[in-house]
């Protein structure tokens, strides 16, 4: 009677290919992380995009910018999911509007969103962030500030900025800002908006 053999693998085979799997897993992580965080950013960028579009449309029937990104909804946004960052973990109960709670204070009463808008009514803390200009008055509102912004330094004056991000190259916190303009323009948490 013949045996019939066996056909299998040896532990040492089976160890080997497990580490080369490893290996390969440990490579390419970082570039799906680098990857996802891009996708990310995009999705913000073309978010805050539509609230430029949508902040248009109103200064077009209106003559000025809303008092809130709430006003925008529903007639000039499709959707409330447009005013959430991909990498803001506290939607949908909420956001503190960046990941160090530093501008809470200054959401939006009505709605929750993920952006800071910068036209908004409420008092600028000159002690807290510092001046937007040379000489900035005190008790100035977030919207005066912006409206001396605009004849200083012009369209590129953030309307909205999403604080959520971090740079996928390693180069550090980064500011998304969706300029007066419509355009969406980045710079390092670290400088000015005024440097760029």
């Amino acid at each position: 009677m013949l045996r019939r053999r066996q056909v299998g693998f040896t532990l040492m085979e089976v160890l080997v290919v497990v580490g080369i799997i490893a290996v390969l897993a440990a490579i390419m992580f970082p570039t799906f992380f680098a990857a996802r965080e891009r996708a990310r950013l995009t999705v913000c960028t073309s978010n805050l995009r539509q609230l430029g579009l949508a902040i248009q449309m109103y200064m077009q029937d209106w003559e000025w910018e809303p008092f809130w990104l709430s006003g925008l909804v529903p007639a000039y946004l499709s959707r409330e999911g447009i005013l959430f960052c991909p990498d803001d973990r506290s939607h949908p109960k909420g956001s503190d509007l960046d990941r160090q709670g530093r501008f809470t204070e200054y959401r939006d009463p009505y709605l929750r969103c993920s952006y800071l808008y910068e036209f908004n009514p409420l008092i600028f803390p000159l002690d807290k962030f510092g001046p937007d200009f040379p000489n900035q008055p005190p008790g100035l509102t977030w919207r005066q500030v912006k409206y001396w912004d605009l004849r200083i330094y012009g369209e590129k004056t953030p309307l909205v900025r999403c604080w959520w991000h971090t740079d996928v190259m390693g180069s550090g916190e980064q500011v998304l800002n969706l300029a007066h303009d419509g355009h969406v323009y980045r710079h390092p948490q670290s400088q000015s908006w005024t440097t760029q």
